[in-house]
């Protein structure tokens, strides 16, 4: 047996209400190679450390949008305004400029399938190889 390497993405995605978990699942259906992983937490180490590999990060405000905004700029702080974005299916006061005055992406969904194919090639690919994980698979 030999091993191969493959580049194994990780998107964690913050506060997800139903909707957002259910688009996302469906991308990721396609995609072994993606690992995703919501997270709920609120306090800035938790935040932080769930940031961990993670090569993008998403932030649902559609529900929260003062927790949301907390951990979009822990986001842009440790990865970059290029890895982070925000996804909204209700527009809050503000929202909009303070997402966009960072440089980052801001959705108003829902999406379907193909947006999010778009989206997250688009930024999986702006990434570079030695920034992501890999991980080692025996061939069979």
């Amino acid at each position: 047996m030999t091993a191969i390497e493959a580049h194994v993405r990780h998107i964690v995605v913050c506060y997800p209400t139903e909707s957002l978990s259910s688009q996302v699942a469906l991308w990721g259906r396609e995609h072994d190679d993606c690992r995703i992983e919501p997270t709920f937490a609120r306090n800035v180490w938790d935040i932080r450390r769930s940031y961990g590999g993670a090569d993008i990060v998403v932030v649902d405000a559609t529900e929260d949008h003062a927790q949301a905004m907390d951990a979009f700029s822990q986001s842009v702080a440790r990865l970059g305004s290029g890895r982070t974005l925000v996804y909204t299916e209700r527009m809050h006061d503000g929202l909009e400029l303070f997402v966009r005055t960072q440089g980052s992406w801001l959705l108003l969904g829902p999406l379907d399938e193909v947006q999010w194919e778009e989206l997250f090639s688009t930024m999986l690919t702006a990434i570079p190889e030695g920034q992501t994980r890999v991980h080692r698979r025996r061939a069979a």
